[in-house]
């Protein structure tokens, strides 16, 4: 924090640390301990930004660079380092994509129902929540423990995949469906030109005129006709 050359941007990142990082469900760090345990046992909404969206990427790649920071402080004397970092590289990489594929698939102020298909959908949330939020955990723990059979991995990361995307499915059906009041969700999805699971499973069973309902309300925010 004292540095002479680097004092406010060290104090910039803590202040983004500090807004960004603490907060939230935590179950991706939490994973990580309670599996730790279980393989070896002891012995937000608009008005709450703040920054605008420069100020916002830079704070993004600050954020990103203090990953390797951590590992380097806590782990660089560890077997399994240079695992956790080709690891969390990796994440980071198929986590791009996904978001990517979420970008071109839902483009704002282009609405085009004929890109959400099942197919898609499952291919968006394995890359953009599944790797990172549900097989990262695991996998960082399988390497502190030093379980590194290509079966298990296998195995673990199947499981991993699949419990990432039931966890999409339900958090889009809350959406939707929850109580605000303990989801903090107001159901903007269809509004907002989301890729969701209700969308895609209502093109698959919809009746021609609720396809039509489905496409006027789909990426705009004005009172909805829903059938009679």
């Amino acid at each position: 924090m004292g540095h002479p050359e680097t004092g406010d941007a060290i104090a910039q990142l803590e202040e983004i640390l500090e807004y960004d990082a603490i907060g939230g469900k935590r179950h991706r760090g939490l994973t990580v301990l309670a599996i730790r345990e279980l393989v070896e046992p002891r012995k937000q909404d608009t008005e709450s930004l703040q920054w605008a969206l420069t100020d916002a990427i830079n704070d993004a790649t600050l954020m990103g660079a203090c990953i390797y920071r951590l590992l380097k402080l806590y782990c660089r004397e560890q077997l399994y380092y240079l695992n956790l970092i080709e690891l969390f590289l990796q994440s980071s990489y198929q986590t791009e994509i996904g978001q990517t594929l979420d970008l071109i698939t839902a483009p704002q102020g282009n609405v085009d129902l004929g890109r959400f298909t099942e197919r898609r959908y499952k291919s968006i949330e394995k890359y953009k929540i599944a790797f990172y939020s549900f097989y990262l955990p695991v996998a960082t723990v399988m390497y502190m423990v030093r379980i590194d059979y290509e079966k298990e991995r296998a195995n673990t990361k199947k499981i991993m995949l699949e419990m990432g995307e039931f966890f999409q499915i339900q958090d889009d059906y809350l959406d939707l469906f929850g109580d605000p009041s303990v989801t903090h969700k107001f159901g903007t999805d269809i509004q907002d030109n989301k890729f969701c699971w209700l969308v895609v499973q209502c093109l698959q069973w919809a009746t021609p005129e609720q396809y039509e309902i489905l496409k006027e309300n789909s990426g705009r925010r004005r009172p909805r006709r829903w059938p009679g």
